[in-house]
């Protein structure tokens, strides 16, 4: 029951916390008696555990029947399982299945320029004003804003590198043009030659052998990274990169079969 809890909830419950959530009739019981002489009050803990659990499930049963009408989905599934299931039966299928002859030398350079998240901070020791922000379904929201999600087969251009080149790199001309810039170079990867420009670099801050990912300012050998992040880098140093190389990937027709 917890771990369909947590799948349909998208968070971490224990039995108590999932009752909470639904107001079931029966609430968990706390108890320190764990390991101790049975009592009576330990007794009606471990009763009113099975009536808890039954509750939660009684008052899922509209939900238990939605997950019943996806065949993929296992009956206990982890968190990031349905999600899956939901793919596999609208018709969905892996990139790397569709097109398994992708030059691996390219799949290299896209992995190098992938950054998860980070995090950045530029004055420390020093109480200021915040504003917490999040998102949600960043990584779904930038799918569908590069049309990319339901792609059988992405394009490869390498026409991309005059353009990037040659292109006006000023911060002024950025900033003017910052959003539309950005849509219309989203899927394109560029191979600099950094000079101190402001980059996200995952590297061992610590030396602790973890690694983390910052916004920092690099020197160092050629690197492949999102037009994207160059654009950032433009906009807050003002400096002109020195490109080497640029691709773009477009989306490719759309996978056939699918469905809802």
């Amino acid at each position: 029951m917890k771990t369909i809890g947590d799948a349909l909830t998208s968070g971490s419950h224990s039995l108590g916390s999932l009752a909470r959530l639904l107001d079931t009739p029966t609430q968990k019981l706390e108890t320190k008696e764990h390991g101790g002489r049975l009592t009576g009050r330990y007794l009606d803990y471990a009763v009113d555990d099975a009536q808890v659990t039954w509750s939660a499930s009684s008052s899922w049963r509209h939900v238990r029947t939605a997950w019943a009408a996806i065949p993929a989905a296992e009956p206990a599934a982890q968190r990031g399982d349905l999600g899956k299931a939901c793919l596999t039966e609208m018709g969905i299928q892996p990139w790397r299945q569709l097109q398994p002859g992708f030059p691996a030398r390219r799949l290299g350079e896209i992995l190098s320029s992938y950054n998860g998240g980070r995090v950045a901070v530029r004055r420390r020791h020093e109480i200021v004003q915040v504003l917490y922000t999040d998102y949600k379904a960043m990584y779904a929201t930038v799918c569908t804003l590069m049309a990319s999600g339901t792609s059988s087969q992405p394009r490869v251009s390498t026409s991309a590198t005059s353009a990037a080149k040659h292109g006006s790199w000023s911060r002024r001309s950025r900033l003017s043009s910052c959003a539309q810039s950005v849509l219309a170079w989203a899927g394109v990867l560029v191979q600099i030659e950094p000079d101190a420009d402001l980059l996200p670099v995952r590297t061992d801050y610590t030396g602790e052998g973890q690694l983390a990912i910052g916004l920092n300012y690099l020197s160092d050998s050629r690197c492949w990274i999102t037009l994207a992040d160059l654009l950032v880098s433009v906009l807050r140093t003002g400096k002109q990169p020195r490109i080497r190389r640029a691709t773009r990937f477009t989306p490719g027709p759309r996978q056939r079969g699918l469905h809802r």
